[in-house]
């Protein structure tokens, strides 16, 4: 893989000309999706106009006349064209064509050139122009010319080219089964795999990453029987982890820059091994549910707690799309051991300690859980999380209140200092698994949510939303 173009901006993007090959699929966003991308670029530009803001990734092959051949990206490229002609109409060449397409060609071609393309009446080119408008409406309601300056020279994509000998037919073949282009979070492992040496430790590695993300499925599930005594002891309801096979490349020089081929050989591998090892026990119902968390936004919760363990004073915003750019950041005080031990803790107090809906036939019933496995002779299942039902009771009560009230998968303050504190109080006692511990838990929760209600409350009076007439 080539390594030099990884992360350029919207400018250094097209100073490159581009291909959609004939096996690609026809453009199919619409105004939701195009609206949505303008939206999350403008919010980290109000919300820091100084940092880059990475959004997604490129997958290319070069032609022999320089021009890249679009593997993967080919709809996000598309509308990041026409935005960056619209808001920067001068010296803007035909950066975009496709093969074997004469309508769509004709399109960019006269969109390039600057004339008028209502002239042109194909149904290929019909959303085309649709698109063009939603744009150039969007951006009159967007009128700072500094966001202009800031999504060509700030927005950053990640353009990975595929080596030359590549079969682009069997490759975009596998990428289509996968059903879907390289996500941030596989970006994110791959750079953090590249920091462990030995192909052993990388399978440790990537299967704990993977076990990690599958969010509706119980932790210890994901695990083989052997793996399930070592993460989580014998009766597989606390955190024994003991990290011996992974270690850290400490040489950078020979750090290994991971393909997206290497991402997908690793990524198959390892859920043939999920397939060949985990043994789906005699496990309840109960185990069916869907987190309250997607996997990304997850993991910004785990570098939050990672970062605030090393005491390190850097801001990481509970949103996913942060992801790229915030692990950029920090990539530098990040080992790779440590990580993985603080990720599969996360998931594993997750589990554990935050409660979950429950899957049943009426969805409009939400049916809190709150639960923990334990391990029979042959078989396994899932009960009450604490022995003591008053506790049980009352921190379904006070955890479901806080979803409820944080109904969103970004932002979940609420959620980061809970997995703090628990972080912080294994550290120190290492007893929070045991049934003693709700008391002190429940009594966090509520200390936490009465200085939160306070606070607000004193921010509504200080703004004059409310007054003691």
């Amino acid at each position: 893989m080539n390594s030099e173009n990884l992360g350029l901006s919207i400018a250094q993007i097209f100073e490159a000309k581009y291909v959609i090959p004939l096996y690609q699929r026809h453009f199919a966003w619409r105004e939701d999706e195009i609206i949505q991308l303008i939206d999350d670029i403008y919010e980290q530009f109000t919300f820091n106009k100084e940092k880059n803001y990475y959004i997604g990734s490129l997958v290319v092959l070069k032609r022999h006349n320089g021009d890249y051949e679009v593997i993967d990206g080919q709809q996000r490229l598309t509308v990041l064209s026409l935005i960056q002609k619209i808001i920067n109409n001068t010296n803007i060449t035909h950066v975009l064509s496709y093969d074997s397409r004469p309508e769509v060609e004709m399109f960019f071609d006269t969109f390039y050139q600057g004339k008028n393309i209502d002239v042109l009446n194909s149904p290929a080119v019909y959303y085309l122009k649709e698109v063009v408008d939603c744009i150039k409406n969007k951006f009159e309601l967007i009128s700072e010319e500094s966001f202009k300056k800031y999504f060509l020279d700030n927005v950053y994509l990640v353009r990975v080219e595929i080596p030359a000998d590549t079969d682009v037919a069997t490759y975009f073949e596998i990428m289509n089964n996968r059903g879907e282009q390289l996500q941030k979070h596989e970006i994110v492992k791959a750079q953090i795999l590249s920091n462990i040496k030995g192909i052993e430790q990388q399978k440790e590695f990537a299967k704990i990453w993977d076990a990690c993300s599958q969010m509706d499925i119980p932790i210890q599930k994901s695990f083989n029987i052997d793996d399930r005594k070592k993460y989580f002891g014998e009766n597989y309801d606390s955190f024994t982890f003991k990290q011996q096979k992974i270690e850290s490349s400490g040489n950078t020089e020979s750090q290994k820059l991971f393909s997206i081929k290497d991402i997908i050989e690793l990524q198959e591998n390892s859920d043939s091994d999920l397939k060949k090892e985990v043994i789906d026990d005699d496990i309840e119902d109960e185990s069916k549910y869907k987190s309250i968390l997607g996997w990304e936004d997850f993991l910004m919760h785990v570098f939050n707690v990672y970062i605030k363990d090393r005491k390190e004073n850097i801001d990481i915003p509970l949103h996913e799309k942060f992801l790229l750019a915030k692990y950029k950041e920090t990539k530098e005080k990040i080992d790779p051991i440590e990580f993985i031990k603080i990720l599969l803790f996360c998931r594993t107090v997750f589990d554990r300690f935050i409660v979950k809906v429950k899957i049943s036939d009426n969805d409009d019933d939400l049916d809190w859980q709150l639960i923990k496995p334990v391990k029979y002779e042959k078989s396994w299942k899932y009960i009450n999380a604490f022995g003591y039902e008053q506790y049980q009771k009352q921190l379904i009560k006070a955890l479901s209140m806080l979803q409820v009230t944080f109904r969103q998968r970004h932002y979940k303050n609420y959620l980061q200092d809970i997995l703090y504190f628990l972080y912080d109080e294994y550290i120190k006692k290492e007893n929070i698994f045991d049934d003693n511990f709700a008391e002190k838990y429940l009594s966090y929760i509520h200390t936490w949510i009465n200085n939160y209600y306070e606070n607000n409350i004193k921010t509504l009076f200080n703004n004059g939303i409310l007054s003691m007439g």
